[in-house]
């Protein structure tokens, strides 16, 4: 029961980003995706390999009905699955993997949580204001949303880490 609720959940907030890209496209500076927070918290069982596909489904989904250019998030988000695990095992410890628990901020610690949330949306921003840009953009302007699309969502990625992370919102899915 536990999946088909995290499940519903997922796509609940799929929809939720397709939405944010049509409708509230601030401008060409923000970038608003909390995406690498949803990768950073799928089930601590799933490989590189299943990470890799969600992700990709979620970037090519998400492309599909909203940005116009298919590949984009997937790309971004790519790497951010790639180095989930090892970027877990580096903040939490190998105990994380061998309890099999799910990133509950109220077990591992808000601050770590966060800090691994917040190390995935760097990844993700850099890697898509560098593939987005290619090279036709100024340093500056670059820079400058990296910044402004960093702030705000990271205030994204920690109201996602709460609905994903603590112990009555994964009660909720049971």
């Amino acid at each position: 029961m536990r999946n088909s609720g995290l499940i519903i959940i997922y796509l609940i907030f799929i929809v939720a980003q397709i939405i944010l890209n049509n409708v509230f496209n601030l401008s060409q500076y923000i970038i608003l995706s909390f995406l690498p927070a949803m990768i950073v918290c799928l089930p601590s069982q799933s490989s590189t390999g299943i990470n890799l596909l969600v992700a990709f489904a979620i970037g090519f989904i998400v492309d599909f009905f909203s940005t116009g250019m298919v590949g984009m998030t997937a790309v971004a988000l790519l790497p951010v699955a790639f180095v989930r695990n090892t970027l877990l095992t580096f903040i939490f410890g190998e105990e994380y993997f061998s309890r099999r628990d799910d990133i509950m901020s109220d077990i591992q610690g808000f601050r770590r949580t966060i800090i691994c949330v917040e190390i995935s949306l760097l990844l993700y921003l850099l890697i898509y204001i560098i593939v987005d840009s290619a090279g036709t953009r100024p340093f500056g302007f670059n820079l400058l949303r990296f910044l402004i699309s960093f702030i705000i969502c990271s205030g994204a990625s920690i109201f996602i880490l709460q609905n994903f992370s603590s112990k009555d919102s994964n009660s909720r899915w049971n």
